[in-house]
């Protein structure tokens, strides 16, 4: 297990040095093997360059490896903070006279052998482009949000519209329905567990409170973090570029909430037996 490398937590790749090949992390099957991706040099320590993990790993120890991810995109190259002595990143504490800025082009340029044959095009057809255009998986779908369009998401078989700047859903069938975030429980910023939990009555459209939650008609919906419900609007509202997200939060195809039944425990039961326990209080005291 040691010798099987994890490129980070949202990345589906390993390295795998028993065998000296990045590997699908699901599957264990080999991608590629290291040694045949072109080389990068930096401070005069090599580095493959591997556009399946769309990372730098270090020829001489493959165990550090540098996600393209955690770079800055500025638009036509990367760019990063390097400390030579750890061969990566610096640390908060390091004086920064101590690392120099690396640029790093983009992958389609390091490598562009590699992304024609992997998307099966010519080299010819990569002249102009990004690594975003063919890195993203949903790169159509980024595209039609810059333009206007906003995402949609699923919830129990109603289409909606989000709507982050005003901070809402709103029913894609135009029929005036609208899903207000404040009226939703907020998730925990410091988790990706949700971004908005409530109780929702899908006859009729609209939000249950959740001290009510046993609404026969009700479902429980926790909605995924914004960052996944529209990466492009809440890049605009930090005041980053539109692309900022994309890379590791791509536009979903099809956005699905997380729907729950709601336990439909007798409440009327629970509350009758609350009333025969405070009675019962009552009489031991002599009230």
């Amino acid at each position: 297990m040691g010798n099987r490398i994890s490129l980070g937590a949202t990345s589906p790749y390993n390295i795998d040095l028993d065998i000296m090949a990045v590997t699908d992390k699901e599957s264990g099957s080999k991608v590629a093997d290291l040694g045949q991706q072109p080389i990068f040099n930096i401070a005069g320590t090599d580095f493959y360059v591997e556009i399946y993990s769309q990372s730098l790993i270090e020829v001489g120890d493959p165990r550090n490896f540098l996600p393209i991810r955690d770079m800055v995109d500025t638009g036509d190259h990367y760019e990063f903070p390097y400390h030579s002595g750890y061969k990566g990143w610096p640390t908060q504490l390091d004086d920064p006279r101590e690392s120099i800025d690396v640029k790093v082009p983009y992958l389609i340029v390091l490598d562009p052998e590699g992304i024609a044959r992997k998307h099966n095009i010519s080299v010819e057809e990569l002249k102009g482009k990004k690594d975003i255009e063919f890195l993203n998986p949903n790169y159509e779908g980024f595209l039609s949000r810059i333009s206007g369009e906003l995402p949609t998401i699923d919830i129990a078989g109603d289409e909606y519209f989000v709507d982050l700047e005003n901070k809402l859903l709103r029913l894609k069938t135009g029929e005036g329905q609208k899903l207000a975030f404040k009226d939703m429980q907020r998730g925990c910023p410091l988790s990706d567990a949700f971004s908005y939990r409530f109780a929702y009555d899908p006859e009729n459209r609209k939000l249950v409170a959740l001290e009510s939650a046993s609404h026969k008609d009700a479902v429980m919906v926790n909605l995924p973090t914004e960052v996944k419900l529209d990466p492009v609007g809440l890049a605009r509202q930090l005041g980053y570029s539109d692309e900022h997200y994309i890379r590791d939060y791509p536009i979903e195809k099809k956005l699905l909430a997380e729907i729950r039944m709601i336990k439909k425990a007798p409440l009327s039961e629970s509350i009758s037996d609350s009333v025969k326990k405070k009675q019962q209080r009552k009489k031991g005291h002599g009230l």
